[in-house]
């Protein structure tokens, strides 16, 4: 009877334990994801609303003028496409080198494995600063020309390491059975690895494609005096740190002509609506890839 009874206290209190915890996480959630939705629903607000009063929960009086104002104004056609091009070809060229890279360090018989691992483990830490890198960087000619962005990130350490160890746990039969058949080094990563790395491949490819998409110090430090070079995420840092600029104030000009239906507080609103919704669309199409890729790239049997 004791037992029983000791079993049915136990019981209710673990039910109380995760409901406390389910609580706490529901509380991170919310914290999380409001100043998000508080960010887009400001950007959907019209500007005599937000003036009068704040808004928490439900946006004001609708408008698109902010978003009318972004792509008709400010004229960020350019830059997007930018941002595109470095991010959709930033992740082919990384993911398939990081990759590569990834292959050769994960056999154990290669030579120099034990000098290797350390030395691109090492770039991870320590690099040789900011103005050791713009002279490099200028030297090879890359300053003003859209390949700053890809070329000195073609290998990701971090990466890297995870490829490594996924492939460390494919059976090494698969890869001696190939040779037996008479593929070389080249067929099997193409033909063969490649297939069986795709979760780990589209992992990396969210984290590589994050990072160039919100880029924009390389932009600041490269290509600062091509206008046409830069990236959405450096116009956003632009206005940001200038709201007073000429263009901003061709803006309120304009914005005085529409009843000032937005503000550049909005119109701050509606570039990082433009700037995040992106990796929001395309996230939920590598999720499937994400968890899975992450745990069995970082366990090694």
């Amino acid at each position: 009877m004791k037992k029983h009874a000791l079993r049915r206290h136990t019981g209710f209190h673990n039910v109380l334990l995760d409901g406390f915890i389910v609580l706490c996480l529901l509380l991170v959630v919310l914290l999380s994801i409001y100043p998000l939705y508080y960010v887009l629903i400001a950007s959907l607000t019209h500007a005599s609303v937000l003036n009068v009063r704040p808004i928490y929960l439900l946006p004001g009086e609708l408008t698109l003028a902010n978003y009318q104002i972004i792509f008709d104004t400010l004229n960020l056609f350019n830059p997007l496409m930018i941002s595109l091009a470095r991010t959709v070809l930033g992740v082919l060229v990384t993911v398939l080198c990081t990759s590569m890279v990834g292959y050769v360090l994960s056999h154990r018989d290669l030579k120099g494995a034990r000098f290797w691992v350390p030395f691109f483990v090492f770039t991870m830490y320590f690099n040789a600063g900011i103005i050791p890198t713009f002279l490099l960087v200028d030297g090879l000619g890359l300053t003003n020309s859209f390949w700053v962005y890809i070329l000195p990130s073609v290998v990701s350490v971090y990466e890297m390491i995870l490829v490594k160890a996924y492939i460390q746990n494919i059976p090494a039969s698969m890869e001696e059975s190939a040779k037996i058949d008479g593929a070389n080094e080249v067929q099997i990563f193409f033909r063969l690895m490649l297939p069986l790395m795709l979760p780990i491949l589209a992992t990396i490819a969210i984290f590589i494609g994050v990072t160039q998409w919100n880029a924009w110090y390389d932009t600041y430090l490269y290509n600062y005096n091509s206008l046409h070079l830069w990236t959405l995420q450096m116009h956003l840092k632009d206005m940001l740190d200038q709201a007073s600029s000429i263009r901003v104030t061709s803006t309120l000009d304009a914005l005085k002509m529409s009843n000032r239906q937005a503000t550049p507080l909005t119109l701050r609103l509606s570039i990082t609506v433009v700037t995040t919704v992106p990796i929001i669309l395309i996230y939920p199409f590598f999720q499937r890839y994400f968890i899975s890729g992450i745990m069995l790239g970082a366990v090694k049997e």
